[in-house]
């Protein structure tokens, strides 16, 4: 269930005070429209995407900054998957982020990888999500807001900006949305959670992704 708007916000105010025809033509100019929304159609205005944006084939990885799997998927399963399918433009890899508990620090840690990417960029925003992955153990405690703070400092944002990121209502606004959207119309549950070309993936494991990629791309044609 997405966290109501004003429960999200007192999340982060504690956070901050201490944690057609039947023509060869027609025929042509269908296959090249249905080609363009295999391409196009997964991805949407505000999405975070690694890769060709090109690419056949849409990976749609739904994450929590706070779920221990979606780190061991980062380090241990994406980057072989980066390798074989989004460094060949195979794939791009779309990543939207997703609640789970602690939510109050799955969202702030979503917010301030969104106001990074403001000034740096997709490459800085992924910077900072890869750096969340990796230090899990170390900012989801007590100490959240210090940690994530420093987080934030490595990435070029001053003390005076990480306070003012946490309370940004816009960026929250979207993200709730996009939060409401996954569990309503893509079913999405849990973390991680991938979409291949709108097929939800049976699992996480790098044989189920895997194999999800191939289907799609034999069924563009690439």
């Amino acid at each position: 269930m997405a966290i109501p708007r004003r429960a999200a916000l007192i999340c982060l105010f504690l956070i901050a005070a201490a944690c057609g025809q039947a023509s060869s033509k027609g025929d042509n100019k269908g296959a090249a429209e249905a080609a363009k929304t295999v391409k196009e159609s997964f991805v949407k205005d505000g999405d975070m995407v690694l890769g060709d944006p090109n690419a056949p084939v849409t990976i749609v990885e739904y994450a929590s900054m706070t779920c221990p799997h979606c780190a061991m998927v980062d380090a241990e399963i994406l980057p072989e998957l980066k390798t074989k399918y989004v460094d060949t433009g195979k794939a791009k890899l779309v990543f939207r982020e997703f609640w789970t508990p602690p939510e109050q620090l799955s969202i702030a840690g979503a917010i301030v990888a969104r106001c990074v990417a403001e000034k740096g960029g997709k490459d800085a925003y992924f910077a900072v999500v890869g750096n969340l992955f990796r230090t899990q153990h170390v900012w989801i405690s007590q100490t959240a807001k210090a940690e994530l703070e420093k987080v934030a400092a490595q990435a070029g944002m001053d003390k005076a900006g990480f306070d003012a990121c946490l309370q940004r209502q816009d960026i929250l606004d979207k993200l709730q949305a996009q939060f409401k959207d996954a569990t309503e119309k893509e079913g999405i549950g849990s973390t991680p959670s991938f979409v291949i070309n709108g097929k939800k993936a049976p699992s996480y494991s790098k044989e189920d992704l895997t194999k999800a990629i191939d289907e799609a791309l034999a069924k563009t044609g690439a």
